[in-house]
């Protein structure tokens, strides 16, 4: 015990600017949170991924208030992109009692949150934690992104699942690959375009990056 406590500290103080960093993340989600209207769309995919919670429910015969009405998402909205961050949105939903837009606003913010803890991985590991913390203040003061992590439910949610591919990716390369990790890496490729179809060169990339590092370790 004493000696994880010891390893915490080791951590913090190593990463102290990047926790002051979240903690002000978090301050500025929680007291932001609900200053920001409903988009036109925002009823669609909420209720896309309602509707298909609803079928879940059913075919596994859980009991469940949650009703769809007469909602039926159309097929031009499938093609468009994938449901399971929709879905998952809403099983989170329903961990809280009184559930409205705002609340669905909290659980969009949180779920842009691991961007950033990834992102700071990702730029410390390659070039160094002083650039990890750049990172994430130019991250944070784009324009387009902060405000649409209350309600993009497409390209905030490809974001995170790029960035988490991403980081899969240099963490599979670098080490030793099995067949557990492989179907996990798969898994998360295949969600990851399933949500964005444009993200479809992924396995493209990383298939020629990982015969490239093949390669080069043979001549080794």
């Amino acid at each position: 015990m004493l000696k994880n406590n010891i390893n915490f500290i080791s951590l913090l103080k190593r990463h102290i600017l990047f926790f002051i960093f979240i903690s002000f993340l978090l301050s500025l989600i929680f007291f932001t949170y609900q200053d920001y209207g409903v988009p036109w769309d925002e009823k669609v995919f909420f209720n896309t991924g309602k509707y298909f919670v609803v079928k879940l429910f059913n075919y596994l015969k859980v009991p469940t208030n949650l009703s769809t009405g007469d909602f039926e998402p159309t097929p031009y909205h499938l093609r468009g992109h994938g449901v399971f961050m929709d879905i998952l949105t809403v099983f989170v939903g329903l961990l809280f009692r009184n559930f409205n837009f705002e609340t669905l606003h909290l659980i969009r913010a949180l779920f842009a949150l691991p961007i950033f803890f990834l992102l700071y991985w990702l730029v410390s590991k390659l070039l160094s934690k002083v650039y990890g913390l750049i990172s994430l203040f130019f991250l944070l003061l784009f324009p387009r992104f902060y405000p649409e992590i209350y309600y993009n439910a497409i390209d905030i949610p490809a974001a995170l699942l790029f960035t988490i591919c991403l980081a899969y990716f240099i963490y599979y390369s670098q080490t030793k690959q099995t067949f557990l990790k492989s179907i996990l890496f798969g898994l998360i490729l295949g969600i990851t375009i399933n949500q964005r179809l444009l993200l479809f060169y992924l396995p493209v990339v990383n298939f020629i990056f990982l015969g490239f590092s093949v390669m080069l370790n043979s001549f080794n």
